[in-house]
């Protein structure tokens, strides 16, 4: 057996009291006079630069443009026009390429099809139809290629949750698969892709006022399979899914049963965790996004502004203020920050992240990435590490479905640098990926063992 690096990712540990903190917000658009924002999304590029979309439109007509900025140092762009007409046009979705260009699909409501336009570096394309055929409330979501994917519903003869992805040559999309087919209308669908290029779904069903998911490694969609309810005669609504850098696909949703609550379920292996309500009040839509440290954070606004919960692997910490504004928010992650964009009570938008230098960022141990490198003939996996004070050390490496195939307690080891060989005869062939814990964190690397 032959063990090769594909991947090596050095990550900061994080310190007991590690402490959440947003920096000012900041306005992102232009609108004039007597305009309002609506719906929005955002990317993170390289360097963890935000590109951000959004509907702009007269107060109470249509949704009349789409308008896209990034941020450019401390500043952002002057707003550009990109749908470049009128129309009923909403959820807009935003996506990176391979190059760091942004792809933007929107919905035109009242002809219940999609439309699309790509950078392509020192201008916009002109919007084109995604398809022949009826389609809304596009989902976009970018692998470690820079493939885009696409999920979107249709409520025209076709039915149910679609899934394509873009060909930038010839510039178009493929001919879209069917993810699920319900007994009545399937929408409010949410689209994630891990670190393996695997891609998770979720929606909901109207039919079964539940949730359904699904997944695609590469071979196909999986049948849709039910996230547990906590109330299946209530409605659950609005799903969002986010997947962390085990793999591991984490849902948050809004229960409507008298009131709005909140609730969290994440899926480790083959199952999903009893569903957890998440806060004590009445809340608006969540949203969710994971960082390097598989740390998971909840976005949630109502009346009361625009807060944020995290979850670690053994705890929720307290809701943080972000703004009290009202919110209509949108966030990504690009491993080390959390950027998040909402709508206030001026109907503006704004943008924020947890990156206030001396509170948000925690502390390096100085100590050199993890490595895990070749090893033949005697098929052993090499870990090498240093630490900067004496610490437990486990080695735990888990396979894409998320499910734990090698765990080793490497002991309480002094500081220094150390080289460890561990035993990897029971590992097949394939993509994995290794996580070594110490006392104030974690380094995440991903690996592949071929034969």
């Amino acid at each position: 057996m032959r063990i090769s690096t594909l991947t090596t990712i050095t990550f900061v540990l994080l310190q007991a009291g590690y402490l959440l903190a947003w920096t000012t917000p900041e306005r992102v658009d232009r609108r004039p006079e007597g305009y309002v924002v609506y719906l929005h999304d955002i990317a993170i590029g390289r360097g963890g630069t935000p590109s951000v979309v959004w509907s702009e439109c007269k107060s109470g007509t249509c949704y009349e443009k789409i308008m896209f900025s990034r941020r450019a140092g401390d500043t952002w762009t002057v707003p550009l026009n990109i749908s470049r007409d009128s129309g009923d046009i909403r959820t807009p979705a935003i996506a990176l390429d391979a190059n760091g260009y942004p792809i933007v699909v929107w919905s035109e409501e009242s002809y219940a099809r999609m439309r699309y336009v790509h950078f392509l570096g020192d201008t916009w394309s002109l919007p084109k139809p995604c398809f022949p055929y009826t389609g809304i409330t596009p989902r976009l979501a970018s692998d470690c290629r820079g493939r885009v994917h696409l999920l979107y519903e249709d409520l025209a003869s076709h039915g149910g949750i679609w899934y394509s992805y873009y060909l930038p040559i010839p510039d178009s999309w493929t001919t879209p698969t069917r993810v699920a087919l319900g007994a009545g209308e399937l929408g409010w669908s949410s689209l994630a892709v891990d670190r393996f290029d695997h891609l998770h779904a979720v929606w909901m069903d109207y039919g079964t006022n539940g949730l359904s998911y699904a997944h695609n490694d590469g071979a196909g969609w999986s049948a849709p399979s039910p996230l547990p309810d906590p109330a299946p005669d209530d409605q659950s609504c609005e799903p969002r899914i986010a997947v962390d850098t085990l793999a591991r696909p984490h849902v948050v949703w809004q229960e409507r049963s008298g009131d709005y609550w909140l609730y969290y379920s994440g899926r480790d292996a083959d199952s999903w965790s009893s569903p957890r309500r998440l806060t004590p009040q009445s809340s608006g839509p969540p949203v969710v996004c994971s960082d390097s440290l598989s740390k998971v954070y909840v976005l949630y606004g109502w009346y009361d502004g625009l807060r944020c919960i995290v979850r670690t692997d053994t705890a929720w910490s307290a809701p943080e203020r972000i703004s009290d504004t009202t919110a209509m928010q949108e966030v990504a992650s690009d491993g080390r920050l959390v950027h998040v964009i909402w709508r206030s009570a001026d109907r503006s938008l704004y943008y924020s992240n947890n990156g206030v230098p001396g509170v948000g960022e925690a502390p390096s141990t100085g100590s050199p990435p993890v490595s895990f490198r070749v090893e033949t003939p005697m098929g052993l996996l090499v870990v090498r590490f240093s630490l900067s004070a004496t610490s437990r050390v486990v080695l735990s490496v888990f396979d894409p479905t998320g499910r734990r195939a090698l765990e080793r307690d490497l002991g309480t080891l002094s500081v220094g640098v150390h080289s460890i060989s561990v035993d990897a005869d029971s590992l097949v062939a394939g993509q994995y990926i290794g996580v070594l814990s110490t006392n104030v964190g974690r380094h995440v690397t991903k690996i592949v063992i071929a034969r």
